[in-house]
């Protein structure tokens, strides 16, 4: 008779798992609640529900399957790394997500997954050397793992260890020749290392096998903006736009190239386009507010910001930003008017 239930409890998961392919997660939910009915100490059936609730977003019961689990089963280590998962994407507990994530490992849940979320938990909390220390176990465990080798490259960058991040980064490429990340975050290193010639070497490289893409223009727009040379910068921008015109950062960018090349309507006008494609981003209006005090134009910009201002509420950066650079603009506004009238006085 048990091993009836067993048999039962193995079909009705199997059902669960089917739908699941299917994308019918009600239905795989009430298979594997079928199946947990059937034979309470099914451990896949547990964790199969466990990793459904939080597909489906109930979290809560995510973690009340984890919690059953290992009442069941105190040495489960995927239970612990499983509740760790929830405790760090889902609580923000990082604390306990550690807790958890070092019991599973000590109940031998060695896995290149526990691993690398340690890594992220480390790096959360700003332990950079330790992050690099799990990331490194991942991959000793798959060193072919794109997103690890990218994760690594980015805390080194953080710790300023710039070589062994472009080995991270060859490494990528010599796994996946056409990634066009990884040559838009290499030619950015290079960029910030100061080595211009061989950033625009790794975006020829990209484009020879990529083609002409909006990220490699935008690399090459920000590379010769770092040159000075404000023309081809803007080039390049124009050249990115026509993939996605809309693109608040390049429409920005183009903003700003138009500035230092002394193009101030143009400049504005291109401002102005951000709010054409999205009604209620004020980036735009928030860099033409700074432009006009940046030329004294001291009433245009109190203006823009009281626009900023009376649209948006909470804690966007621009509005709060807006409230700083408003006072500022007053300020300065105030001394102008000031200025001026000693001279007529004179």
């Amino acid at each position: 008779m048990e091993n009836e239930n067993v048999l039962r409890a193995q079909e009705l998961n199997n059902r669960g798992l089917i739908f699941i392919e299917r994308n019918a997660g009600d239905e795989a939910l009430k298979y594997f609640n079928k199946a947990i009915k059937e034979d309470e100490n099914f451990k896949e059936a547990y964790l199969n529900k466990a990793a459904l609730c939080l597909a489906m977003n109930k979290v809560d019961d995510a973690v009340s399957c984890y919690d059953k689990l290992i009442i069941k089963y105190p040495n489960e280590g995927k239970a612990y790394f499983g509740k760790g998962n929830v405790m760090f994407f889902y609580k923000d507990n990082i604390k306990k997500a550690i807790e958890l994530y070092n019991r599973s490992i000590y109940l031998g849940e060695m896995s290149e997954g526990v691993y690398y979320n340690l890594a992220l938990c480390m790096e959360s909390i700003g332990e950079l050397d330790d992050a690099i220390k799990w990331l490194n176990r991942a991959l000793i465990i798959n060193d072919q793992n794109i997103i690890t080798l990218n994760k690594k490259a980015a805390v080194l960058i953080k710790i300023k260890k710039f070589y062994e991040a472009l080995e991270c980064y060859n490494r990528v490429l010599k796994i996946e020749v056409d990634n066009e990340e990884v040559y838009h975050f290499k030619a950015m290193l290079l960029g910030e290392m100061g080595k211009i010639e061989k950033a625009f070497e790794t975006i020829s490289r990209g484009e020879a096998l990529l083609g002409e893409q909006m990220t490699l223009c935008y690399d090459k727009a920000v590379l010769f903006e770092k040159q000075k040379e404000f023309e081809k910068a803007l080039e390049c921008t124009e050249k990115a736009l026509l993939f996605d015109e809309g693109n608040v950062l390049l429409i920005l960018k183009k903003g700003d190239l138009l500035t230092y090349l002394k193009k101030i309507d143009e400049a504005k006008s291109t401002y102005d386009k951000i709010l054409e494609f999205h009604e209620n981003n004020m980036e735009g209006v928030f860099a033409k507010a700074n432009l006009c005090m940046l030329l004294g134009e001291h009433e245009d910009a109190e203006e823009f910001f009281k626009e900023i201002i009376e649209r948006l509420s909470g804690e966007e950066s621009v509005l709060i930003n807006s409230y700083y650079y408003r006072a500022l603009n007053l300020k300065k506004w105030a001394k102008t008017r000031k200025q001026k009238r000693l001279i007529r006085k004179q």
